[in-house]
């Protein structure tokens, strides 16, 4: 009898990419800073991957309701803010694990990340763009920026369809 134990086989993390799990024909270990030890397995996206990944965001903002519905953008949020919410404890050991950052920061990082999708949500059915505290002392701007004669840091998108939010700390 072999008493030697084997951990379970884990698949790789994919993208998810226009509706479906897609993976990569690289596969790279994601290892602790801290450890040396091998946390999990990635699908190393690539340029296929990222093309694949800016058709599909493309198609669904040039031909869905993406673009024009900012209800729809907004209940995405929220709901994305809620799934976060709910397993902030583990995205906090995640981030702890895999960057070496003490966990007390990693559970702030990961708190502020529903809290900030939920303001984003309500700045999704704004068309003017505002400027709001959205934890104490810390405050984010979101602002339409108007298209000039250069395109954005997006192939493809001019700058009127972008927006922009930074962090502003005191």
């Amino acid at each position: 009898m072999n008493s030697s134990k084997t951990a379970p086989k884990v698949e790789p993390a994919r993208h998810w990419i226009n509706g479906a799990w897609i993976g990569s024909s690289t596969v790279a270990k994601s290892i602790s800073p801290s450890t040396g030890e091998v946390l999990g397995q990635y699908s190393a996206g690539g340029r296929v991957e990222a093309a694949s990944a800016i058709a599909a965001a493309r198609n669904a903002f040039d031909n869905g309701t993406w673009a024009y519905d900012p209800q729809l953008r907004s209940r995405a949020l929220l709901e994305l803010a809620d799934r976060l919410g709910e397993r902030e404890d583990a995205i906090a050991l995640t981030i702890s694990c895999e960057m070496g950052k003490p966990l007390g920061d990693a559970t702030l990082e990961a708190a502020w990340s529903p809290s900030t999708l939920r303001y984003n949500a309500g700045t999704a059915l704004s068309q003017t763009g505002t400027s709001a505290e959205i934890a104490p002392g810390v405050f984010a701007t979101a602002m339409r920026e108007r298209s000039a004669s250069r395109e954005s840091s997006y192939p493809g998108i001019p700058l009127s369809r972008c927006c922009s939010a930074r962090w502003v700390r005191p």
